[in-house]
């Protein structure tokens, strides 16, 4: 790709250079204490977001992409194109011809190359984490690898209601650098329901028709794109919604005139989601081969099908390091590169290979009858299924189109797939999906000829999105920021008993009295839920830092613990300002202690779970704080692996994270266990020593064990949680129900 120059041809010298105007974005309103972040954000927000297209007399410039091969996505392929932009909007696109190139305007030679509308991927879950590790990297990386693959346009089927429409809403004002975002919202499903088990609040859960139309007219009111449901009567797994509940969710949202893609898996449920009336199907049907009837009801009714032939793939294939898997030309710069660390480090495991070999076969059948409705005149839309594990979030869309010519589907029926169908499905055909005049201009210009070698189109030159010239470099350095350096060794941790000045239990006894008194009133008041005790203890701890100055690591540390447990309270009780507010001061005095002595794996793995209430509080924030939260537990580990509270913390995450994104009993059972075991071998019992959390450990270990059915075990942990700590009311509690 260069600019070039033709003194009587094709192509003028360009008689000026573009002058940079800054597009400057709006940013996210937050709170004091995050100030300075939020200037440093707005700098290179700045920075990025230049706009190369506009005239030095203030006027809109144009670019030029001449002389390649143009796929229109309309069925018209032209050898030798010109396609022109002016502003946002294609202006002109047909066969090449001489024109007038104004001043400031960028001429781009396309010799050698496929120009191609912008791709979409029309079925991904931006909250996923394309791993089987529980990895979470920020929006906007996920989002600039969608747009470095050439990918300018998303749907998500199924995310938290605020975030994502307020994702899409951002990106509609030009707050944000994305691919044009559109989405369901939540989706709907049965209680404890496919959809469900990610723990967080994407998914509706009706289970009367009155209650199904009330959800569907609510929804409405955040204006989705379309409705989605989840059906699997008769899979394994998961519970399903009732036809009957399918049927209501459809007609309300018909009537309310909204489409409807249903997530089905056999061939049985998608006849069953046809025939009350779905627009689409969110997956190929994978259990058999489809017959002549279904065809024909498809064809007859419109309905549309969306392959994933990406996840059958990444479910079935044996993902192994040296596999070419991992070896795609667009990963290394488009994919976080967390993503790919964990998926070599998970390929390892055995549990991994065993899911991969159940699910054997169902790429081969998805992709017979991927062939089979192509050849009926089905719409289908290519849809990767990204955020499941190894589904990466902008390259899987060139492997889902490979894999689909791989079915036996030509090159260009792909491409439209990409282009054409998927904006038309979502109703947005006449702005988006083709090269013509007066569409905005969302341009993939990529290297050979897709057409022939569908392989091409992942040498990706160029992307252009509503007119904008993307720097792919930039994008590849938002996606991968430079690791941060190497840290110097850090220091051996004080004794345990010891302030920063020294052992407060032998210089200071009155203070050392007072630390023990504040200590067993917060454990009273943590055990018998009574907040006015907690805060009594929490005055206490301030009372004694406001004595003994900034440098007490313990008072630190147990004054944020008090704000912890305070967050919790009023969490459950549903007051978020006030839960809000003591979380924040929470995090503020743990900085501290971090501060004061940095090899306190307990801090870190405390402040973890507070950034996890900061996600409860705020959903919008799962993506950042979660990753932020990741750190903090490994850094705990590293610090402390012994540490009884590091284990219990991580162990009780680790059982409300779902077993995909690699938590669930397996992996939280040994954490707590070790837990429990450390607090009994443990005999250090200074008076400033944390020792909280026996009683918690024991009790969740209790609850893992009645997950798994083992009751007489649990029966027993509650016992012993109960006979260290007899005000502890979770204990009672779980034991109570235990025996009903």
């Amino acid at each position: 790709m260069k600019k070039t120059s033709k003194k009587n041809g094709l192509l003028f010298k360009m008689t000026g250079k573009p002058k940079h105007k800054s597009n400057k974005e709006e940013q996210h309103k937050m709170k004091m204490t995050k100030i300075l972040f939020c200037f440093g954000i707005l700098l290179f927000l700045f920075a990025f977001f230049s706009h190369p297209l506009i005239g030095s007399d203030g006027m809109e410039s144009r670019i030029f992409l001449a002389g390649g091969k143009l796929f229109d996505g309309k069925g018209e392929v032209i050898e030798k194109s010109l396609v022109c932009i002016t502003g946002n909007t294609i202006v002109y696109a047909g066969p090449e011809k001489k024109i007038e190139v104004e001043k400031g305007s960028m001429v781009i030679d396309c010799s050698g190359k496929t120009v191609l509308p912008g791709l979409f991927d029309a079925h991904i879950h931006l909250g996923g984490a394309c791993t089987y590790g529980y990895i979470l990297v920020g929006d906007e990386r996920k989002l600039a690898g969608f747009l470095y693959s050439g990918v300018t346009s998303v749907f998500d089927l199924g995310g938290i209601t605020d975030w994502i429409f307020g994702l899409k809403d951002k990106e509609k004002k030009g707050n944000t650098l994305s691919p044009h975002i559109f989405c369901v919202g939540p989706l709907f499903t049965c209680p404890k329901g496919h959809g469900t088990e990610y723990g967080v609040p994407m998914a509706l859960t009706p289970t009367t028709e009155v209650e199904a139309r009330e959800k569907v007219r609510e929804l409405a009111k955040n204006d989705p794109d379309q409705i989605k449901i989840i059906y699997r009567q008769g899979s394994e797994g998961y519970p399903s919604l009732s036809y009957e509940l399918m049927e209501t969710i459809i007609d309300e949202s018909h009537k309310l005139g909204f489409k409807v893609v249903t997530h089905i898996e056999t061939v049985k449920q998608a006849w069953e989601a046809i025939l009350a009336g779905s627009d689409g199907l969110a997956h190929m049907p994978a259990d058999k081969e489809v017959d002549e009837d279904l065809l024909q009801v498809m064809k007859e009714n419109n309905v549309f099908c969306m392959p994933t032939l990406s996840v059958y793939e990444s479910f079935s294939t044996p993902l192994i390091p040296e596999s070419r898997f991992l070896e795609w030309p667009l990963l290394e710069q488009s994919v976080c590169r967390e993503f790919i660390e964990d998926l070599k480090e998970k390929a390892r495991l055995e549990n991994i290979k065993n899911i991969m070999l159940s699910h054997q076969g169902l790429l081969s059948t998805a992709s017979k009858n991927c062939s089979k409705m192509a050849e009926a005149g089905i719409m289908l839309v290519l849809g990767t299924d990204a955020g499941n594990p190894a589904v990466f979030f902008g390259p899987s869309v060139h492997r889902e189109m490979e894999l689909m010519v791989q079915a036996g589907l030509e090159p260009e029926f792909v491409l439209t797939a990409a282009t054409k169908n998927a904006a038309e499905v979502l109703g947005k055909g006449k702005e988006l999906g083709t090269i013509e005049k007066g569409k905005r201009a969302d341009i993939l210009l990529v290297d050979g000829d897709p057409l022939k070698n569908i392989r091409d189109t992942q040498k990706v030159c160029l992307v252009i999105k509503d007119g904008l010239l993307l720097d792919r470099e930039k994008l590849a350095v938002r996606i991968n920021p430079p690791r941060e350096k190497e840290t110097a060794p850090e220091p051996q941790r004080r004794k345990t008993g010891q302030s920063s000045s020294g052992p407060v239990s032998k210089e200071s006894p009155e203070l050392a009295e007072k630390t023990a008194q504040a200590r067993e009133l917060l454990r009273r008041g943590y055990s018998t839920w009574d907040s006015s005790l907690m805060e009594k203890a929490r005055d206490m701890f301030l009372a004694l830092l406001l004595k003994v100055g900034e440098h007490s690591f313990y008072l630190h540390y147990y004054t944020a613990f008090c704000d912890y447990r305070l967050a919790n309270y009023y969490l459950i009780n549903g007051d978020m300002k006030t839960c809000a507010r003591f979380n924040d001061e929470a995090k503020k005095y743990l900085e501290k202690a971090m501060e004061l002595d940095d090899m306190s794996g307990e801090s870190h793995a405390l402040y973890a779970t507070c950034l996890g209430y900061d996600i409860a509080l705020d959903p919008s924030l799962g993506m950042t704080a979660g990753m932020e939260s990741a750190t903090h537990f490994n850094k705990a580990f590293q610090k402390e692996p012994e540490s009884p509270r590091v284990n219990l913390l991580q162990g009780i995450s680790l059982l409300y994270t779902p077993e995909m994104y690699g938590g669930g009993l397996d992996k939280a059972m040994p954490l707590l266990e070790k837990a429990v075991s450390l607090y009994e071998e443990k005999t250090d019992k200074g008076l400033l020593q944390p020792d909280w959390g026996h009683e918690d450990a024991l009790t969740f270990l209790g609850m893992a064990y009645a997950r798994k059915g083992e009751n007489d075990k649990a029966e027993q942990s509650f016992k012993k949680a109960l006979e260290v700590n007899p005000e502890y009311g979770l204990a009672a509690e779980e034991l109570k129900k235990l025996k009903k």
